[in-house]
């Protein structure tokens, strides 16, 4: 991954405790229709699959170890293929697979909280 490997060389001259590097979120695709004609509560409890080239690129970026990498699609969707769209609740994550709901948004950043590239990041900011 030619261009991801310039980026960190250009963010490592910077240096690491200056940038905070987030990854993409994306939750999968599905059809709009059933979203409008679907039970919430059965859309929320479902796993699609994710495109396989952004699922690629979130994982060789973990597999650098960056410590100034905040993994959003890991901590939405558990470093795997797919991504369910619910949160614990029942709340639907995103509506279109990749924009977050307001409840998505709570729950991705209450993930983010426990985060040791984010949390870092944050307290140098405060």
């Amino acid at each position: 991954m030619k261009y991801t490997d310039e980026l960190i060389s250009a963010i490592n001259a910077l240096g690491v405790d200056n940038v905070l590097l987030v990854g993409r979120k994306q939750f999968g695709k599905f059809p709009v229709r059933d979203l409008m004609v679907g039970d919430i509560a059965v859309l929320s409890n479902q796993k699609l699959p994710v495109l396989l080239e952004r699922f690629a690129v979130s994982e060789y970026m973990r597999a650098k170890g960056l410590p100034n990498y905040l993994d959003l699609y890991g901590l939405a969707c558990g470093n795997q293929p797919d991504c369910k769209l619910g949160t614990p609740d029942g709340s639907v994550i995103s509506l279109d697979g990749s924009h977050l709901t307001k409840e998505g948004a709570q729950f991705l950043a209450s993930k983010m909280e426990s985060d040791p590239a984010f949390s870092r990041f944050w307290n140098r900011l405060n």
